[in-house]
């Protein structure tokens, strides 16, 4: 899988400045410095999310949050990224995703991140939650990836949440803080 695919197409500031300096090529070099600059001034306000999982609501910060479960609901309503795979999820969570946020920003939510590459998986899982991590942070909107607990130790994360039984109980836990939450399992 190639690294980095580069940018060909008009982006808008906020857009071009989460990209890195490799992905944007030299001929918008120059342009992708003042947007970086432009950008680091004119912070977006939050936006918010709750997470519920079996009755537990649970408030989500911007940037790149680590599920291990995937049944759950978010409010307000998210962007959920479709089946792509390989270059395919790559280039629609680096182009689409940011210019479907220009236009109403609002969580996001990856479904199987770890299920998305054919090849080159942990290079492609690290890369792309790389990616979402810098949407989180520039667009300041949760990015919501649901992926296995392998995934964890390989990628940077605001958040993580974690589906855990013990002793027939289901805990959901957050690791920011090591809170452990008994939840009721409908399964």
């Amino acid at each position: 899988m190639q690294r980095y695919i580069l940018v060909k197409e008009k982006l808008s500031p906020r857009h071009l400045s989460l990209l890195y300096r490799e992905e944007v090529g030299d001929s918008l070099l120059e342009e992708w410095r003042k947007a970086r600059e432009s950008v680091r001034f004119s912070l977006l306000r939050p936006i918010s999310a709750v997470l519920t999982v079996y009755g537990l609501r649970i408030n989500l910060p911007y940037g790149l949050i680590l599920a291990n479960f995937s049944e759950f609901e978010v409010e307000p309503e998210a962007l959920v990224v479709g089946d792509y795979t390989d270059e395919d999820f790559i280039r629609y969570i680096l182009y689409d995703v940011p210019r479907l946020l220009d236009g109403s920003r609002r969580p996001v939510i990856v479904p199987e991140l770890d299920e998305r590459f054919s090849r080159n998986v942990i290079e492609g899982i690290v890369y792309s939650a790389d990616i979402l991590l810098r949407i989180g942070v520039a667009y300041r909107v949760p990015c919501i990836a649901v992926c296995s607990l392998h995934a964890l130790n390989n990628i940077r994360y605001t958040e993580a949440l974690l589906k855990l039984r013990h002793e027939g109980k289901v805990y959901i836990q957050r690791l920011s803080d090591n809170a452990f939450f008994e939840v009721r399992d409908y399964d």
